[in-house]
């Protein structure tokens, strides 16, 4: 369909997937209720970057975290998708890491009791 000149739209949560896309766009930062927002739109390679800078400067005002983000910018680079890419993945130990991080954070805001 590409090759046609098509444009070609997924919903995808898989990471590998979303490392080959051309363009990205983040709906959250949550699911249900909690979601709905446009969290981030760009390239995998902008999406890894706004990842780093979150995590590193927290989430800029008027903005919203983006869980997606933040797991691929525990990648070291972005795939190109062709074959020969030196891209490398981070060590298995990270990533487990990384995603541990992620299902506690949203484990300890469902915990909270309302204000």
């Amino acid at each position: 369909l590409v090759d046609q000149g098509n444009s070609v739209v997924i919903i995808e949560h898989n990471l590998e997937v979303i490392r080959v896309v051309d363009w990205v766009i983040d709906l959250g930062p949550e699911a249900g209720k909690a979601g709905g927002q446009l969290v981030f739109e760009g390239s995998p390679q902008m999406l890894i970057d706004y990842g780093r800078s979150t995590m590193v400067q927290g989430v800029p005002k008027g903005r919203h975290r983006s869980y997606t983000a933040e797991a691929l910018a525990q990648w070291e680079s972005v795939r190109t998708g062709e074959p020969g890419s030196d891209s490398q993945e981070p060590d298995a130990s990270k990533k487990r890491a990384s995603q541990s991080r992620a299902k506690q954070t949203r484990a300890v805001k469902k915990r909270k009791s309302p204000e």
